[in-house]
């Protein structure tokens, strides 16, 4: 089969997905047989927790993915994709040279013993704190990644990124969401949310509540000034107000 043909049939796989989710796995599959990978995945990062989430992979191994969700995330040079405008391709050397790159923990406990030694990945889509990405890893029989790679990765990354954005499949108002939660989570100290209708949501070392229609019983007399107080700026139009004691 001719490369135009090819391309063609891919791309038309690509937009198959927009309609069947199911698909995305042996698509990723054919992208990275196209651009010259074993395995590719769409994966969202979040750039101030650092944490990843993979929405669909393809040849990933299960453990791996695991330890790379769990733990290797935090450490992947990719996370500098945040910066990088829609649609830029980049392999390791555009995070660091190559000869650093061996050196980290990232590559000697995570690339390593899958044999990876390179990847080509593209940005996808992008909002104040969060990123998706499309990534093909590369093993020691292909090599690093070059410029006939970088070329087939840039032909494919417009058709990606529209399907995804069609489909959905990547939600980064739900990782930032998550991102939050688990930052409230962390505070020792006890809070309550305000929204615009006087809503109040409190949470105390850990614990959280729920109180409708503004019935919020507040157990010292300095939380209840502080809610009246949010509560007339949620109402002057502030979406949200925060109080911690």
């Amino acid at each position: 089969m001719r490369n135009e043909e090819r391309l063609s049939r891919l791309i038309c796989e690509i937009y198959d997905s927009t309609l069947d989710p199911s698909l995305w796995p042996q698509v990723l599959g054919k992208i990275a047989e196209f651009v010259g990978g074993q395995s590719a995945g769409l994966i969202s990062r979040d750039s101030v927790s650092k944490a990843g989430n993979a929405h669909y992979t393809f040849g990933c191994n299960p453990h791996y993915l695991k330890l790379y969700l769990d733990q290797y995330a935090k450490l992947d040079p990719t996370t500098a994709m945040f910066f990088f405008a829609t649609e830029r391709v980049a392999s390791i050397a555009d995070f660091m040279p190559y000869d650093e790159y061996l050196e980290t923990r990232f590559h000697k406990e995570w690339a390593r013993p899958q044999g990876w030694v390179d990847w080509v990945s593209a940005v996808l889509e992008k909002s104040a704190t969060s990123f998706a990405f499309m990534s093909v890893m590369r093993d020691e029989a292909t090599g690093l990644v070059d410029d006939s790679a970088r070329r087939r990765m840039q032909l494919l990354t417009p058709h990606v990124r529209r399907a995804v954005l069609i489909s959905k499949v990547i939600d980064l108002k739900s990782t930032e969401a998550t991102t939050f939660a688990d930052a409230l989570d962390g505070l020792s100290a006890g809070f309550f949310l305000v929204d615009a209708r006087g809503t109040h949501r409190s949470r105390q070392r850990g614990r959280a509540c729920d109180a409708p229609h503004g019935n919020f019983l507040s157990q010292q007399r300095r939380s209840a000034r502080c809610q009246r107080a949010a509560s007339r700026s949620a109402a002057r139009g502030r979406l949200s107000s925060l109080c911690a004691w």
